[in-house]
């Protein structure tokens, strides 16, 4: 059996799939699997197993619409696919895999709970707000919890007669060299503050001032993980009152691979719910993360992280958004500006 996994975005989402696939993988070493992902994503998957091999995407490019999806399955074919998970379930997978059906392959597909979370974000279905954080079902009509996307993604595979289990732990890299000093009593932390969507993001003054506080009770170094402009921006600010403790990851490191390696130096990493705490969570790094219209409860956690490392408002109106692309407010967020420093702080220092 020869499988190919699509899932060609985004990097959180794909991430996701790794502790899956690599459990499968190990599990049932007679297979062949072939991961579709796009090229800059390819990294996540460098050595995971001795059965798994990546396949690049280029939805953009050579593989750009309905003649660029043929192309792709003719590829695919040429590697001897038989079998189709697909992961992602969007248009373009859609296109690809019924081609790959009609070229004799078996196809099976995730089931992405739609009916679940659309309950879950229904105003007529509300939480009691202390009920949120503990977990309980205060509506029988619908869970309080949903499953986790690693189960979600591991069901298509046990759907295809794969027996395994989910026993992922941590990617085996190799440390980075030429990194700064470590001192002695020296806590290095991880700091993402962007996600994709503005509802998902704590306010950067309030994080600055955060970060402040932590400098002047702690002995820390820095590491912020981003390219987008108000990053550099935070950076540019905090090194100005802490020269040779802040850093911008990108001017250490290339490349998700480095990102990855340099994340297994670091003590902690504080993210908003973004990539960054999929991809810490493949080195086994803990992750203090924030939590503002999305919520943990549905299914997108950091892989084996705790949910005593969320922070969030216990407010009976979230999640509001499943992505956090359609908040039902708009800006600024009562969710997250009524997340306190003080208690973000003492998650990292704990």
């Amino acid at each position: 059996m020869t499988i190919a996994i699509l899932r060609f975005s985004a990097l959180g989402d794909v991430a996701m799939t790794v502790p899956v696939v690599w459990s499968m993988a190990h599990q049932n070493a007679e297979i062949k699997i072939v991961v579709i992902t796009q090229s800059w994503l390819c990294d996540l998957y460098k050595d995971v197993a001795p059965n798994v091999k990546v396949h690049p995407c280029e939805p953009h490019g050579k593989h750009k619409g309905i003649r660029g999806m043929y192309r792709l399955a003719k590829e695919l074919k040429a590697e001897g696919i038989d079998v189709v998970a697909d992961l992602h379930d969007v248009l373009r997978t859609k296109i690809l895999r019924n081609i790959l059906r009609l070229m004799g392959c078996t196809i099976k597909s995730i089931n992405k709970g739609h009916s679940a979370r659309r309950a879950l974000l229904s105003k007529t279905h509300q939480y009691k707000p202390a009920a949120i954080l503990k977990g309980e079902n205060t509506n029988r009509e619908h869970p309080s919890t949903l499953r986790p996307q690693s189960e979600r993604y591991a069901e298509v595979f046990r759907h295809l007669g794969l027996s395994f289990q989910i026993d992922f732990k941590s990617l085996h890299l190799p440390l980075l060299k030429n990194l700064p000093k470590k001192d002695n009593e020296e806590k290095w932390i991880g700091v993402a503050p962007m996600a994709a969507h503005a509802s998902k993001n704590y306010p950067s003054e309030r994080l600055i001032k955060l970060l402040y506080s932590l400098m002047e009770v702690q002995s820390l170094k820095l590491f912020f993980f981003g390219r987008e402009p108000k990053v550099k921006s935070i950076v540019s600010e905090l090194t100005a009152s802490f020269p040779d403790k802040v850093f911008l990851a990108s001017d250490l490191v290339h490349g998700l691979r480095e990102e990855l390696r340099l994340m297994l130096s670091l003590d902690t990493m504080l993210s908003m719910d973004s990539g960054n705490m999929h991809l810490a969570s493949l080195v086994g790094l803990r992750v203090v993360s924030i939590w503002g219209a999305t919520h943990p409860m549905m299914g997108f956690m950091g892989y084996r992280q705790k949910e005593d490392d969320c922070v969030q408002c216990a407010y009976a109106c979230r999640p509001c958004t499943t992505y956090g692309s359609k908040p039902r407010c708009k800006a600024p967020y009562p969710c997250l500006e009524n997340i306190s420093e003080q208690e973000i702080q003492t998650k990292l220092l704990s």
